[in-house]
């Protein structure tokens, strides 16, 4: 495995290159035309054919024999509405939008891959197919739509990772199992009588309302559901009012769920529905949006064992943990997996040398782009040994 990471780091500049000029040019999620047109053009250039797919998305296969089986690899494409405050050379030109979540590094790491299984193609066994996928960051993702319009047909296995920056890189993180929670998003609309803030009693006060229901919403997690079970939820917008002498007409609420159970999410969606009808008998006039978005992604036991496998090869057995705690992020690989046999893993990215260590999401986040090799030696194997 040594030629193959040695390989991996020998193209690494070029991968770099590309990863660096998508990073400048970051597009948000159904808007990612321009960083569709580029990847098309470097995977045609490398010879593989080009078909276009769900929104900006599209595949892009290298076929030996159509008797052979297809092996897939995914990548994610859109950025994030945040401004980016880092420092480098190559800071995002696009004003309020930034690649803050690694998806430019995810999509380097496909076009290294893509191009390291040109120069091995003598060696191949199976047929490769690239999918760049739109839209991830957005519930509930592209995943569905790319594979509503045929990004699977012909697919035997199909992988992928998410950097992960709480892991050094050289490092991975892989199981059976799931490995991303089951999300959902909530929006409340809470609508009462404004009036002076001397005289409450002749109002209906929303925002007493909301705090009161945040509170309520919160005792779901410590009171109704187990408490070894991981599950979250979080309000994470909260608005009402704008003036100190002034009790508001309106309130409104958003927020997040996060679960590992199906039925941990179906009690708290009735919980929360009945606590805001609760409000409407007291005369509030209320909106609610419950959404579900992605549900987890669950690792086959095939192809996890030969993502272990290759990847102890690469990084060696003590770098693969296989026994970490999950974490509550959603994924829209999720919809893949259920289709297809395959795996998704965690692949380190943070190097405090190199002063990234910065979260995903952040205005600071980044990528060690030695993460680049790494991430393409192992998806390289995992095609060659097919």
């Amino acid at each position: 495995m040594a030629n193959i990471k040695e390989s991996a780091f020998e193209e690494l500049n070029w991968a770099v290159k590309h990863r660096r000029f998508l990073h400048m040019y970051p597009e948000l999620g159904m808007q990612e035309k321009n960083t569709s047109l580029y990847c098309q053009e470097v995977m045609r250039f490398l010879g593989y054919k080009i078909k276009k797919c769900w929104g900006y998305g599209f595949i892009a296969d290298l076929i030996i024999d159509k008797t052979k089986k297809t092996i897939a690899w995914r990548t994610d494409m859109d950025a994030l509405p945040v401004k980016e405050e880092n420092t480098h050379s190559f800071v995002s030109k696009i004003p309020g939008v930034a690649h803050m979540c690694g998806h430019d590094a995810h999509m380097a790491a496909a076009l290294l891959i893509a191009k390291l299984v040109v120069k091995n193609k003598k060696k191949l066994s199976c047929n490769v197919r690239f999918i760049f996928q739109p839209n991830e960051e957005n519930p509930p993702g592209g995943a569905l739509g790319m594979i509503k319009e045929g990004c699977l047909e012909d697919v035997d296995e199909i992988y992928g990772f998410h950097k992960d920056i709480s892991i050094e890189t050289g490092k991975i993180k892989i199981k059976e199992g799931a490995v991303t929670a089951n999300v959902a998003n909530f929006d409340l609309i809470l609508k009462g009588k404004g009036t002076h803030a001397a005289t409450p009693h002749i109002g209906l006060d929303p925002l007493l309302a909301a705090v009161n229901l945040i509170n309520l919403w919160q005792s779901i997690i410590t009171r109704r559901i187990n408490a070894t079970h991981f599950t979250l939820l979080s309000v994470s917008k909260f608005i009402s009012g704008n003036i100190h002498n002034v009790i508001s007409d309106k309130a409104e609420l958003s927020g997040t769920v996060r679960s590992y159970s199906k039925e941990d999410m179906n009690l708290i969606e009735e919980f929360m529905w009945n606590s805001v009808k609760s409000l409407k008998m007291q005369g509030y006039k209320c909106e609610f949006d419950f959404a579900r978005a992605y549900t987890s992604v669950i690792n086959k036991e095939y192809g996890t064992k030969r993502v272990i496998e290759v990847a102890e090869k690469i990084v060696g057995k003590k770098n693969v943990d296989t026994k970490y705690e999950n974490t509550l992020c959603g994924e829209d690989f999720s919809y893949y997996l259920q289709k297809v046999e395959g795996a998704f893993f965690f692949l380190g990215a943070r190097n405090e040398e190199k002063n990234i260590f910065e979260i995903s999401h952040s205005s600071k986040f980044d990528v060690d782009e030695d993460a680049i090799a790494i991430g393409a030696a192992i998806g390289l194997e995992l095609i060659l040994s097919s």
